[in-house]
C-alpha cells in the first residue's frame, strides 16, 4: 500500500515539475515577445522620429527657397526698374566726319572676295580730303566682292580695329566692345538718326554673272553679337564659317542691277536671309531715297527704330538682344564696278522725339 502511495505521489510530482515548466516556458515566451515587441516599437519609434526630422528640414528648406525666389524676384524687378531709368546707350563712330586725321587714323581698309584668286587690280578704300573713296573692280562674276572702310570689332576675327564709341550723345562718348540694344527697350521713332552724304561716281558692267545678273551695292554694315535663351551669346569670333556667329545689319544707301543695257535701281525695301557662306543672319534694308544717278550727290537719313523693328521681326524671338560691335561703309559688287565716294557717316540724337 505504501509503495503505491509512493509512486502515486511520485506522478503527482512529475505533474506538478511538468506544469511549472510549462509554466515557465509560457512565462518565459511571453517575456520575450513583450521585449521583442516594444524592441520594434522603440526601432519603428526612431524610424518615424527620423522620417519627422527630415520632413521638417525638407520643410524649412522648400521656405527658403521660396524666400529665395521672392528676393529674386525683388532684385530682378529692381533691375528692371534701374534699366529704364538709367539713361540709355547709343553707338557712335569715331571720326564720323571721315577726315582721317593721323591723330585717329579709325576708320581701315580691306577688301573681300569669295575666292581670293580672283581679286582684280583697280580696287581701293581711302579717305582723302576729308571724303571717303570707295571702288570694287569684280571682273570675274564669280562672286560678290567689297572694297570697305572699317572700324570697331568685327565677326570671325576678320579684324579688331578701333572701337566704336558708347554712351549717352556723341560728346561724352567714349571706346566700347559694343553697345546692346533689347528686343523691348528700342529708341523712339525719330529719336536715333543714321546720317551719311553718298556720290557714285561710277557704275560699269564688267563680266556675265551664271545664274544672276552683275549687281551693286553702296551702304554700310553693323556687325552685331546677339544674345538668345536669356545667358547664351553668340559666338561672335569663331573663325568657323559653319556657326552661325553674327548678324550683319545691311544698311543700303544705293543699290542697282544690269538689265543688259543699264543699270536700274532695285527697289526692295528689306529682306533677310541666312547667309550661305558663313551660316550667320544678314539682314537688309534699302533706304526709300536710295542714290540712283551717277554723279549726284544725295543725304541720307535712317531712323534706327525702323531698322531695329525689321531686324527683331525678322529674328528668332528667343533672341531677346543684339549688339553693335562694328561696322563698315563699302561698295560691292559682282560682275561690275562701283565706285563710289561718302563724305560722312554719323549718329545723331534727337532727344525731342
Amino acid at each position: 500500500m505504501a509503495d503505491q502511495t509512493e509512486k502515486v505521489m511520485n506522478k503527482i510530482k512529475i505533474g506538478l515539475i511538468i506544469s511549472v515548466l510549462i509554466m515557465v516556458s509560457l512565462v518565459g515566451s511571453n517575456i520575450w515577445f513583450y521585449v521583442s515587441e516594444q524592441r520594434w516599437r522603440s526601432h519603428y519609434q526612431h524610424v518615424l522620429d527620423q522620417l519627422s526630422t527630415a520632413i521638417e528640414d525638407l520643410q524649412n528648406v522648400s521656405d527658403q527657397v521660396d524666400m529665395l525666389t521672392i528676393k529674386i524676384d525683388n532684385l530682378t524687378d529692381q533691375v528692371n526698374r534701374l534699366r529704364m531709368c538709367a539713361p540709355p546707350m547709343y553707338f557712335f563712330f569715331q571720326d564720323p566726319d571721315l577726315t582721317n586725321a593721323s591723330c585717329l587714323n579709325v576708320w581701315r581698309p580691306g577688301f573681300r572676295h569669295p575666292n581670293p584668286q580672283n581679286i582684280s587690280e583697280g580696287n581701293f578704300a581711302y579717305i582723302l580730303s576729308e571724303v571717303a573713296h570707295l571702288c570694287y573692280n569684280e571682273t570675274s562674276g564669280s562672286g560678290w566682292a567689297t572694297a570697305s572702310l572699317s572700324q570697331g570689332e568685327l565677326p570671325h576675327n576678320w579684324g579688331r580695329h578701333p572701337l566704336l564709341l558708347g554712351g549717352c550723345s556723341q560728346e561724352v562718348s567714349s571706346p566700347t566692345p559694343g553697345v546692346t540694344f533689347h528686343r523691348d527697350r528700342l529708341p523712339r521713332e525719330n529719336e536715333y538718326i543714321l546720317r551719311s552724304k553718298v556720290l557714285v561716281v561710277r557704275r560699269e558692267f564688267l563680266a556675265d554673272v551664271v545664274n544672276g545678273t552683275p549687281k551693286n551695292n553702296v551702304g554700310i554694315t553693323l556687325y552685331c553679337s546677339y544674345r538668345h535663351n536669356c545667358t547664351l551669346w553668340s559666338d561672335y569670333f569663331n573663325p568657323d564659317y559653319n556657326v552661325s556667329s553674327a548678324i550683319y545689319i545691311d544698311i543700303f544707301f544705293s543699290s542697282s542691277n544690269w538689265t543688259s543695257t543699264v543699270f536700274e535701281p532695285i527697289e526692295y525695301r528689306h529682306h533677310a536671309f541666312g547667309d550661305p557662306w558663313t551660316k550667320d543672319h544678314v539682314i537688309v534694308l534699302t533706304v526709300p531715297n536710295q542714290v540712283e544717278l551717277v554723279g549726284e550727290w544725295r543725304e541720307i537719313s535712317v531712323d534706327m527704330r525702323w531698322v531695329f523693328d525689321f531686324v527683331f521681326s525678322y529674328l528668332p524671338s528667343n533672341i531677346e538682344s543684339i549688339t553693335v560691335r562694328g561696322a563698315q561703309i563699302y561698295s560691292e559688287g559682282i560682275g561690275c564696278l562701283i565706285d563710289c565716294k561718302i563724305d560722312y557717316v554719323k549718329m545723331e540724337i534727337n532727344i525731342e522725339s
